[in-house]
Order: structure tokens, then C-alpha cells, then sequence
């Protein structure tokens, strides 16, 4: 007696898969992400990529990738300190404004 059993990825459930290309070649990508997100960050990554492949002709594709990988990583570290230095001063004039109101 033969038995089936489907294990289901509870990782894949509930997510669209599309198709994005990274130098040349074709991936499916399952993501809850907005396609238009999806679309906007590959185009960024396979640009990267492309960048370095010009300055870097020889070099061998995961340093590429590694490269490509720590750019984006410290522009999400500075986009993350600009956010919190912004949360920080919404707060300020968000005291400000409510001392302001509360004495007038």
C-alpha cells in the first residue's frame, strides 16, 4: 500500500511567486510583497550587479554579490539611522505643539 503524503511549506503558502532576473538568469521568488516592490528592488539588484561587473570584469560572481549584498546593507543601516533621527524630531515638536496648546 502506497501512501501520499503532501507536506505542505507553511513558508510558501499565501505568497505569489514571480519571476525576477539577476545578471542574466531567471529566478522565482515567493514573496507576500507587492509586485511593484519586488520589481523595483530586482531592477536595483541586477543594476548593482551590472555596475560591478563592469568595474570588476574578472572578479568572480559571489564576490560580486557580496559587494552588492554590503552596499545595500549600509544604505538600509543610514536609511534606518535617518528614520530614527526623523522619529526622534517628530516627537519633539509633537511635545512642543502639545505644551504650546496646553498653555494657550
Amino acid at each position: 500500500m502506497l501512501i501520499k503524503i503532501k507536506i505542505r511549506n507553511s513558508f510558501m503558502e499565501n505568497k505569489k511567486k514571480l519571476k525576477v532576473t539577476f545578471a542574466g538568469k531567471s529566478y522565482s521568488i515567493f514573496t507576500d510583497e507587492q509586485e511593484g516592490v519586488v520589481t523595483r528592488a530586482a531592477e536595483l539588484v541586477d543594476d548593482l550587479l551590472k555596475g560591478y561587473s563592469e568595474k570588476m570584469p574578472t572578479s568572480d560572481p559571489y564576490q560580486k554579490a557580496l559587494l552588492v549584498a554590503f552596499q545595500l546593507a549600509t544604505d538600509v543601516t543610514k536609511n534606518s539611522d535617518e528614520l530614527h533621527r526623523c522619529k526622534s524630531k517628530t516627537e519633539e515638536l509633537s511635545d512642543l505643539i502639545s505644551k504650546h496648546l496646553q498653555t494657550g
